[in-house]
């Protein structure tokens, strides 16, 4: 179970590459990134284009305890997280990597132990199919709004994003559900019957 306090770094994904050379390439489209006002570009990308400058700039950007949220716009055809990524992230010490898109090298990131929740699994990355194209901003994974100093809290059972106006309220409310289900726990491995410990608690 991975905590993350507030400090989130957002990176947006999308856009598979034109492979065309041309003037329309560069031309912003009265189009937009479905559910925000960015304009949908598209983009050029051959062997000799590198269009890895933004996402690395994010990696390395990372502060301790933030996660990087990457809105993929739940795209699969594309794994913008890896192995590489995780083992910089570690050594930076952020506490985990979040993104609608798919992740690869999942077995190296497993013995790492570095926390990472995807859509998918998928063993390409984003070259000649996708490009990071804006930072910092605010997005939607899996169509939940997202935006920097949200807290990120992610176990097995999946992911919840708590807005940074009521982190505190929010926290402080779980503890008092955890110390009443530790309550309940108590009296059911002392035999209590399940019909009355849920009428005296109202929790199950």
């Amino acid at each position: 179970m991975e905590l993350a306090i507030p400090g989130v770094a957002l990176g947006l994904l999308y856009v598979v590459s034109n492979q065309k050379k041309d003037d329309e390439a560069n031309e912003s489209f009265t189009n937009y990134l479905p559910n925000t006002n960015i304009p949908d570009k598209n983009y050029y990308d051959d062997e000799n284009t590198n269009v890895y400058e933004h996402e690395i700039a994010l990696i390395d950007s990372l502060k301790e305890n933030e996660i990087a949220v990457l809105c993929c716009h739940g795209n699969e055809k594309i794994a913008p997280w890896g192995e590489l990524l995780s083992t910089r992230a570690t050594y930076l010490k952020s506490a985990g990597c979040l993104t609608d898109g798919c992740v690869r090298d999942t077995k190296m990131i497993n013995e790492i132990g570095f926390p990472v929740f995807a859509k998918g699994t998928n063993p390409v990355d984003t070259k000649f199919r996708g490009k990071m194209m804006m930072a910092d901003v605010p997005g939607e994974i899996a169509n939940v709004y997202v935006e920097s100093g949200d807290l990120v809290f992610g176990d097995n059972d999946g992911v919840v994003i708590v807005p940074s106006k009521v982190i505190d309220e929010v926290i402080r409310k779980a503890l008092e559900k955890v110390s009443s289900e530790n309550t309940v726990r108590d009296e059911l491995k002392k035999g209590d019957s399940l019909t009355a410990v849920f009428e005296k608690h109202k929790i199950l």
